[in-house]
């Protein structure tokens, strides 16, 4: 199938010849594909060909009242100037009555036709679906054969061109260029003529001087007192990339970066150099931008940059008319939003800071031709009235014609009502990489120590001191996620250099220290206690002190209200004054104060006339965290109230406050802590936000037992009154009672093992009829402190929701490893279950005896002998959540002492990984006939030796460690994303080598694929390792419907039958195994199968974005070793 755009075709023959407008105008590029797997792909291209001056032509518009014939498709193939080829996965549609695809049989006719033909092909290292990608249904073994063979038919004519998703575009655009210089020669380009500028010549020589002066130089905060260098915009420029919206319909509004990539990734997305913006936009036949980014991602300094590009090197090398005047208009400056566009440009252009005779800007406005640079639609605060100017905009366009506007907006500023039209090209701004982070600290210092010092040594001091900080940034405690983040924003950055500098190359380590230092820098008083705004024709004098103590309560004031980061002056005034009082400041009023700190130290912004805010929304954040600590700190010492953290624990789990308190409790001496968390283990919302409590545990300056001690000694028939807790049953399944998996991996004594083997007394629940149709086959498994069976051929037949069962077993540590061995356990009574149970304070509970078994397991015991917990507690679980397997039940109470059942387990020295020994045994690998892909058959038996395997993928935080430990190692490609880097999501981003170095650094190795697959199925034959429907896909997996876009931490799903967490969905796993396509000649020991010549490796376990149906046990992928995708984790294996 191809796609027709109904273009009239000129004489080829007389453009060949010189005439017409262009050389490329009329050669007709022809785009054959299969259509179901490449229709976005398909967009792309269409829309490069038409930027490289061509006509794309195709079959499903090629006539209005019928569907094409294959001779239609096979003329136009053979009349196209180039035949364009996508190949994928699938082979495609094969038309009735031909033995190979549509596609084929065009590539065969522009052959024979002697067409050149340009062939892309998917990159190996772009992940495979293969239930999304691959051809379906009957028969597509066959097809795929098929696929082979045209590759290598292809690929014998010309070498392809292999692609990965956001470079198609441009990589289609470059090899038409090469075509075309080959087939023509000599610049394509089209003159245009140059308008004269009568009368003007004078005023605009001046005005380009003027403002070149103007913007040259970048105002970087916290140097108006501290540094007085000026720092070369140009020199500073770190060259950014943009991601570009082709899609033509969808939200317009995105949460940030991460967002906006995420959400257009593989929809019509694709990635650009922010510089070539215009050229892209012109070859899509449009005029204008909207360049679109978050706070101090470098859309100003963009604008700035334009100016000066303009200025010194021509507007043409941007691709722009030669002639063309940038004009920079900051929207924060338009005050009166009645008179409309052109008196907001005309009044800019007549300030007196530039210094124009009068009238210039209304005769400037009239000789047009005009870059309009028009900065911060979303400083218009009020949403109507920025939708107003943005329609303003809009008209301004339609009315001239011969000027280009390019608007910059915040991600959050820019909804349905103010999204400009299709005349703008829409550009998202993407964060810096690593390495444009280290070649901005290598500009900023050259900057600065060569502005103070030109000469040589200058030079040489700014890359010491560069290559100190990158350095600083490489070693293991800079390595978290939360400082990456920081680093991959120029503003932030920024701020990160001159605390570095200021601080004698010592760098903190804490993030709130960091925003701490960060403040005082910007203050600029930190160190010597000096005074702002002297110098400057201002009599207000203010210390260091009086501006911190006065910007928290402000900063909390504008935290109260969810979204809001600015107010205006009026209402911060009353907010400022008792604070600017109580400092005994007398320097001043409060409105010279918030005047003198915008226009000083850079701390806070002006973000319109009159209205103020933070520079970043993480200063507000660490602001409001500082005035909450210093407010709970005063009631302590006032009778040991705690109404400050009560009311700050009412917020615990809303995403606006989840900075604050992480901000709070990372600050110690004291500690916050234990007063906080005895706040919200009140709140309905504690058992529900099980990721939150992760960052909470790994964030905090101070851990302490005790409000969860306090918590577990009450009962749930009759708790303190203080404990009930206020709001109703919280809405959850199981999210915390089946994180009893977050043990201490540090912590040995901790560990409890898994359930592995018979169904045991404990299961109370029992078959029922409604399960006979669920069941699934389990062999019943016989430990022994030495040594262990195999699967046995004694089966008996479970639920599947309930098929996981062990024999009570101890932990002890051997050789510096916890190993369970089997032991005696007693019973739970189940006749303890409560009626009355209070449902917000057990499922708090179960959250309470998680933290305490990760982090403080010596505390549990005392309470179990003290009669607080242990059978009531389990018991009253399953009320709460309606359906809680009997296992898991089994589960908690083990780790109470009153039950321990579990198979033998160990943690790893380095990094602590948990691990279970998976028995040894005999299966049938693959799936049976009529069942799967045919890279699943012939099924086979395997023998497997007994094993160690990682209960869950490998964590973020496990990953941590080992950069800890291996600096040199580099971040995951996703290290700095906030979608996937929190502490207990499995790690991604992760090569296959990068894998197997954690491994081999973790003592152990990367699975086989048949270790991984006897480990899924844990002896059972059916579809899916918990039965043969897909329907209960949501109880043991993350897949699509409900993955929300991203990974999740990992235990929060049931496991499979021997202790097994997120076997299926969540991530992709690496397998030690090369990829071949299918089981024949595979090893029949569970070896690792390494014999080929293919770079691809075997990929298990299916990702989020997985529908149910792909979650099979036999499901198997491949990806190049070079991937670093965010679908693709590892799990750690070790022989014994």
């Amino acid at each position: 199938m191809s796609n027709q755009l109904t273009l009239s075709r000129p004489n080829i023959k007389n453009l060949q010849r010189g005439d017409g407008p262009s050389l490329g105008a009329a050669f007709s590029v022809f785009i054959s594909s299969s259509f179901l797997d490449n229709e976005e792909r398909r967009k792309l291209v269409e829309d490069a060909i038409l930027r490289a001056g061509m006509h794309p032509v195709g079959m499903e518009r090629f006539t209005a009242s019928a569907n094409p014939t294959v001779e239609e498709c096979q003329r136009q193939a053979r009349e196209c100037d180039v035949y364009l080829g996508i190949i994928a996965h699938r082979y495609g549609w094969i038309p009735d009555g031909y033995l190979v695809s549509i596609t084929e049989l065009e590539y065969d006719a522009a052959k024979e036709a002697q067409r050149p033909r340009l062939m892309f092909e998917i990159a190996s290292s772009v992940p495979v679906y293969p239930e999304k990608d691959f051809d379906q249904g009957h028969g597509r073994g066959a097809k795929q054969d098929k696929l082979d063979a045209f590759k290598a038919r292809y690929a014998a004519d010309q070498m392809p061109t292999r692609f990965v998703e956001n470079k198609l575009s441009g990589m289609v655009v470059q090899a038409l260029h090469d075509w075309l210089k080959q087939q023509q020669g000599g610049n394509t380009a089209t003159e245009t003529s140059k308008p004269e500028n009568v009368g003007l010549e004078p005023e605009i020589k001046h005005y380009r001087e003027v403002v070149e002066i103007q913007h040259k130089e970048i105002p970087l905060a916290g140097f108006k007192t501290r540094l007085r260098v000026p720092i070369a915009l140009e020199e500073l420029y770190v060259p950014l990339q943009a991601m570009l919206d082709l899609r033509g319909t969808g939200d317009a509004q995105f949460a940030d970066a991460a967002d906006a990539e995420f959400k257009l990734g593989g929809q019509g997305a694709t990635e650009i150099a922010l510089i070539d913006a215009f050229h892209e936009a012109l070859a899509r036949k449009r005029r204008n931008l909207v360049i679109l980014g978050d706070p101090g991602s470098g859309k100003t300094t963009h604008l700035k940059r334009l100016v000066l590009a303009c200025l010194r090197q021509g507007p043409d090398g941007l691709g722009l008319p030669d002639d063309i005047l940038p004009v920079f208009l900051p929207l924060r400056e338009l005050e009166d939003l009645h008179q409309g566009i052109d008196a907001f440009i005309e009044k800019t252009l007549d300030s007196p800071h530039l210094n124009m005779p009068q009238g210039f800007g209304k005769r400037l406005l009239e000789r047009g031709r005009l870059l309009l640079l028009f900065d911060g639609l979303d400083e218009v605060s009020d949403p109507k009235q920025r939708a107003k100017v943005a329609r303003w905009i809009e008209g301004a366009v339609k009315a001239r014609p011969d000027c280009i506007s390019v608007v910059t907006c915040r991600f959050a500023g820019y909804d349905e009502a103010s999204r400009l039209d299709a005349d703008f090209l829409e550009l998202h701004l993407r964060p810096m990489t690593q390495e444009q982070s280290e070649s901005f600290i290598r500009n900023w210092y050259k900057a600065v120590e060569t502005g103070l010092d030109p000469t040589p040594s200058g030079a040489i001091k700014a890359a010491e001191k560069a290559a100190e900080l990158i350095e600083r940034l490489r070693e293991p405690d800079a390595r978290s996620t939360r400082m990456a983040e920081m680093t991959r924003n120029p503003l932030l950055l920024a701020n990160l250099c001159l605390v570095h500098r200021d601080r004698g190359g010592i760098l903190p380590k804490g993030r709130h220290e960091l925003y701490d230092e960060c403040v005082a820098v910007l203050l600029e008083l930190w160190r010597q206690n000096k005074s702002i705004g002297q110098g400057k024709g201002l009599s207000v004098s203010i210390p260091a002190q009086t501006g911190r103590r006065a910007l928290q309560p402000a900063a909390l004031w504008l935290h109260g209200v969810e979204s809001r980061t600015r107010a205006n002056a009026e209402e911060l005034i009353p907010v400022l004054e008792p604070a600017l009082k109580a400092a005994q400041w007398r320097d001043g009023d409060a409105k010279q104060f918030l005047q003198t700190l915008r226009d000083e130290s850079g701390l806070l912004t002006g973000w319109s006339h009159g209205t103020y805010g933070f520079m970043h929304l993480g200063f507000q954040e660490y602001l409001a965290a500082c005035e909450l600590r210093r407010l709970a700190l005063a009631e302590a010492l006032d009778g040991g109230k705690r109404d400050t953290l009560a009311t700050l624990a009412g917020h615990y789990g809303e995403s606006w406050w989840n900075e604050v308190i992480l901000l709070l409790l990372a600050q110690g001496n004291p500690s916050l802590f234990a007063p906080f968390m005895t706040e919200a283990l009140k709140q309905a919302r504690f058992a529900e936000d099980s990721a939150f409590l992760d960052l909470i545990l790994e964030e905090t300056a101070e851990f302490s037992a005790v409000p969860f001690v306090e918590l577990l000694r009450q009962t749930p028939d009759t708790p303190n009154q203080e404990w009930v807790g206020a709001g109703s049953e919280p809405a959850f399944a199981r999210d915390e009672v089946n994180r009893h998996s977050g043990r201490d991996r540090r912590n040995p004594d901790s560990m409890d093992g898994s359930d592995l083997g018979h169904p045991s007394s404990l299961d109370s629940d029992g078959p029922s009829q409604n399960d006979e149709d669920n069941t699934v086959e389990l062999s019943t498994l016989t430990y022994q402190i030495v040594g262990r069976q195999p699967f046995a051929a004694e089966t008996s037949r479970v639920p599947s929701r309930h098929s996981d069962a062990g024999l009570p077993l101890n932990s002890t540590v051997l050789g510096g490893r916890s190993v369970s061995t089997a032991v005696e356990g007693d019973g739970l009574d189940s006749t303890a279950i409560e009626s009355n149970a209070n449902p917000v304070l057990s499922a708090n509970q179960a959250a309470a005896l998680r933290v305490l078994q990760r982090l403080a397991p010596d505390e549990i015991k005392p309470l179990i002998n003290s009669g607080h917990i242990a059978a009531k507690l389990v018991a009253t679980l399953q009320p709460i959540s309606g359906v809680l397997a009997a296992t898991e039940r089994r589960d908690i109470a083990s780790i109470t002492g009153r039950v321990v059942a579990s198979p033998t387990s160990l943690i790893t020295q380095n990094c602590g990984v948990e691990l279970i020994l998976i028995p040894g045994g005999r299966f049938m690998m693959g799936s049976p006939v009529g069942e799967g892909r045919d890279d699943e058959h012939p099924a086979h038996e395997v023998d497997i030796r007994q094993f160690y395997l990682g209960r869950y993928p490998v964590t973020n935080e496990e990953y941590a460690r080992y950069l800890e430990a291996n600096p040199n190692e580099k971040q995951p490609a996703y290290w700095a994303d906030r979608r996937f880097n929190q502490a207990r999501q499995p790690v991604v981003g992760v090569d296959w080598e990068e894998a197997s170095r954690f491994a081999q650094w973790a003592g152990g190795r990367l699975p086989t694929e048949a270790e991984w697959e006897y480990a899924v199925r844990a002896g059972t034959t059916s579809r899916y390792f918990w039965g043969k429907s897909d329907t209960d896909a949501d109880e043991y997996a993350w897949h699509y419907a409900h993955s929300q876009n991203t990974t999740h931490p990992v235990g929060v799903k049931r496991p499979n039958a021997i202790g097994l967490h997120d076997m299926v969905g969540n991530v992709w796993e690496w397998q030690q195994d090369r990829w071949h396509d299918n089981y024949h000649d595979a090893p029949g020991d569970g070896s690792a199968w390494e014999d080929g010549k293919g770079s691809r490796r075997v990929i298990r376990g299916g990702p989020w974005v997985f529908e149910p149906g792909y979650l099979r046990s036999a499901t198997r992928g491949r990806d190049d070793t070079d991937s670093r995708s965010s679908l693709l984790g590892f799990r750690l294996a070790q022989d014994l």
